[in-house]
């Protein structure tokens, strides 16, 4: 089943299409219509549709420009434009973009039929190639052993290292792809739960499902090899085939992984969650990164989150080089995340105050060590909503080693910012739906000036927005959008009472960049004009 938007500013076009769709026995679950394309575009924004059918001519926004918007949200979703006799170049425009089909208005129901058949076929034909179930089955009943999970396994230990020339002989024994003198990014995968056509024992099978799906998303990005952690993590080296690293690379991954996390809960009913470096690391670097990067996503309890940790100059560089400092970041990071706080404080005096070499506690190695585990608290502080701790003097703490009078004062002060985290866990545990829910709402009070799209508040909150929307609506019954919108119109009551604001104050205070369209709003919503409510909540 598909869903299904229709874009129109004639209401009585946009209405008589989705009545005559609704009445077609196409294989649709859900037809909405919008007469303002950047309503529509809110809309598909909180959660995009299968196919849509919309007015090439609009005001505000025309066709063209709403199809590039929704392109960068979804990548699969098909779109059929309706267009006048005059408009032949934009539809020309449009086939160029990759639109399915155009239709000359006024259109014959059969002819919309045919044109939303022919996008449930297309989208029926990309879905089974991207599944690939019998390949999944098929692989599942083999139960081949992967050669790369060895391989990795060895390089997180450090059994496959050295000059760049013996990790080229390694890729080659175990016909790995990549080139050893260029650094490669990961993706670390977890399957958080599923629903559909699998049942509850078939982890297995959505496992490698998604695994194909994941593989067919990024097919494009360059060399790629996957392996299957001890952990039950599912993890992909990437290398771009150019040798292009460029920081704008990693961006670009990202967006990637969120159309890929949209896709796979379309297809296969499953959340997943995604956690990305941050850069590109090479060989030598990759062993202590991919366990940072592990331990973060372990440490994260919320589903289909897509997360990529922030990072301090310098510090993973110089931690990874050593193979002490990044072992003993590790045990550090793995009490915290055992949440066992006797464990974290006996291993915190072994490494601020153990008996190790001179070299290996010499005020750099331990500046560095600081560093990661400042680094790893600050990241769940943030995650968790705790950056109002993050004061000034604690964050100078956290960014400076030598700013503690010594060494037992480091680890009283590490230990308490542990304990802020680990309360904060424990509420989360207990209520992890509500607490994201009330984290969103407060982040829409605080910015209501802002960029309030779902993409914006999904990164905010490290979730993915297809999640995102979902769970606002199980957890409070209202939409996302309505809800932003409500709260907008809250606000704008009472700006509206004060006579010091225009109109067009007003509009920009609440992040519209057109007055006319907050007008549209606040009349949608109230029934009234902004004019009107200001002269009757005026008037004495």
């Amino acid at each position: 089943m598909y869903s299904l938007l229709i874009v129109d500013d004639e209401p009585v076009i946009a209405e008589g299409l989705a009545e005559m769709v609704t009445g077609s026995g196409l294989p649709l679950r859900e037809i909405k219509f919008s007469y303002y394309a950047p309503e529509a575009l809110a809309l598909f924004t909180e959660t995009p549709f299968d196919i849509v059918l919309a007015d090439i001519r609009m005001p505000e926004m025309n066709g063209l420009e709403f199809f590039e918007r929704i392109r960068h949200r979804s990548s699969t979703t098909k779109v059929i434009f309706l267009t006048g006799f005059s408009e032949f170049e934009y539809a020309r425009k449009a086939l160029q973009l990759d639109a399915t089909d155009y239709l000359l208005k006024p259109a014959d129901d059969e002819d919309v039929i045919a044109s939303l058949m022919k996008a449930i076929a297309e989208l029926e034909q990309h879905y089974e190639r991207m599944m690939a179930l019998e390949s999944a089955r098929r692989q599942v009943k083999e139960a081949l052993p992967s050669v790369y999970h060895d391989f990795f396994r060895r390089l997180l230990n450090r059994e496959e290292f050295g000059t760049v020339k013996k990790v080229a002989e390694a890729f080659s024994r175990f016909d790995l792809p990549f080139l050893a003198e260029r650094p490669a990014a990961t993706v670390i995968c977890r399957l958080d739960e599923w629903t559909g056509r699998f049942a509850e024992n078939d982890r297995a099978l959505v496992q490698f499902a998604v695994q194909n799906m994941v593989h067919d998303m990024l097919n494009n990005n360059g060399r790629m090899a996957s392996f299957h952690t001890d952990d039950g993590l599912w993890a992909m080296v990437i290398q771009p085939a150019g040798g292009d690293v460029g920081v704008e690379m990693i961006p670009l991954l990202r967006e990637r992984l969120a159309d890929t996390q949209e896709t796979i809960y379309r297809v296969l009913g499953a959340v997943v969650s995604f956690a990305l470096t941050p850069s590109f690391l090479s060989w030598e670097e990759w062993p202590g990164g991919f366990r940072y990067l592990a331990s973060s996503l372990k440490f994260t309890l919320t589903p289909g989150v897509l997360l990529m940790p922030v990072t301090m100059a310098g510090s993973a560089a110089a931690a990874i080089q050593y193979g002490y400092i990044n072992d003993a970041i590790s045990k550090v990071t793995d009490a915290i995340q055992s949440r066992d706080e006797q464990l974290l404080e006996k291993v915190l005096g072994q490494v601020f105050m153990g008996g190790e070499p001179a070299e290996r506690t010499s005020p750099e190695s331990l500046g560095i060590i600081y560093m990661g585990i400042s680094h790893y608290l600050v990241n769940l502080m943030l995650l968790y909503s705790l950056g109002h701790e993050l004061t000034v003097p604690v964050t100078e703490k956290m960014s400076n080693f030598h700013a503690h009078k010594n060494r037992k004062e480091v680890i009283s002060f590490l230990l308490d910012n542990y304990r802020k985290v680990a309360a904060k866990m424990d509420t989360v545990r207990k209520h992890p739906s509500e607490s994201l829910i009330d984290q969103v709402k407060l982040y829409v009070h605080a910015h209501l000036s802002e960029d309030l799209s779902l993409d914006v508040l999904a990164k905010a909150r490290y979730v993915s927005p297809s999640y995102l929307s979902r769970l606002f609506h199980q957890v409070t019954g209202e939409q996302l959008t309505a809800y932003i919108t409500r709260v907008k119109m809250d606000a704008a009551k009472k700006l509206l009472s004060d006579a010091q604001y225009k109109i067009q104050d007003v509009a920009e205070k609440l992040g519209y960049q057109s007055p006319n369209y907050f007008s549209k709003v606040f009349r949608k919503t109230l029934g009234i004009s902004p004019q009107d409510y200001r002269a009757t909540s005026l008037s004495p």
